[in-house]
């Protein structure tokens, strides 16, 4: 078990690491993945009064990234408008806190 959650952990490279290729591209790859997740934080931070309080921001910026890098990696589903709404109205009536405040309506999301 020690070795499966070692070799899962965020220090090692896993099978996709560009890090196995090229450790500037991967340095690259690393800086611009951290400003772009910095920049989604931000923005569901600012946001967060319309979240469950007990959300996880950074496990939600996971999901949303794991989204666009698993079709984009693995090319199994399109990048589109229709997933990016698709995601944006999952995104805000799954995490939304309800109980105290309504969030935002998802009839009120563009058509896409």
């Amino acid at each position: 078990m020690e070795a499966t959650t070692r070799l899962m952990s965020a220090e090692a490279p896993g099978p996709l690491t560009v890090q196995a290729i090229d450790e500037h591209a991967a340095q690259l790859l690393r800086q611009f993945t951290a400003h772009r997740r910095e920049a989604l934080r931000e923005l569901l931070d600012k946001h967060c009064g319309y979240f469950d309080p007990d959300l996880d921001l950074d496990l939600l910026v996971d999901q949303i990234y794991g989204t666009l890098w698993y079709r984009l990696l693995l090319g199994h589903a399109s990048l589109d408008d229709t997933t990016a709404g698709a995601l944006a109205n999952t995104v805000l009536t799954r995490t939304t806190d309800t109980a105290t405040k309504p969030g935002p309506n998802p009839d009120d999301l563009p058509e896409t």
